[in-house]
């Protein structure tokens, strides 16, 4: 009989934390769910950022960005970017997540061997 009161008090409490749960939705709405805002990432309030962190090379410069800047944690990003000097070399390197590189001059591989050549250029070759 005295488990009777303390299951009724456990009862009772989970009843007051399933009511204040479901208050707590219709208040506040679906908008807000783990203390965030589900609107907070929004193309409008895009700004435009510098790099935090800058390190210069033999080859050229590489500049990362915080990744807790708003702009990037909300897009779930790191962004680095590499700036190769003329004739400079980036290394290949492996990278355990998805990554989007792209060139905004040159090309990816400069190889000017004739194997190249005899296989993605047939016809330029034919007609020297």
């Amino acid at each position: 009989m005295a488990n009777h009161p303390r299951l009724l008090i456990l009862a009772l409490v989970l009843v007051v934390a399933a009511f204040e749960e479901v208050l707590s939705t219709s208040v506040m709405g679906p908008r807000h769910r783990g203390g965030r805002e589900l609107d907070e990432c929004q193309l409008s309030r895009l700004n435009s950022l510098e790099p935090t962190n800058r390190i210069q090379c033999e080859a050229g410069t590489i500049e990362s960005w915080d990744p807790n800047e708003d702009e990037f944690r909300c897009a779930g990003v790191t962004v680095v970017r590499h700036i190769i000097e003329p004739n400079g070399l980036l290394l290949p390197s492996y990278t355990n997540a998805p990554q989007l590189i792209y060139i905004v001059e040159g090309d990816m591989l400069n190889m000017h061997n004739s194997l190249y050549y005899k296989l993605f250029h047939p016809q330029t070759r034919n007609s020297q």
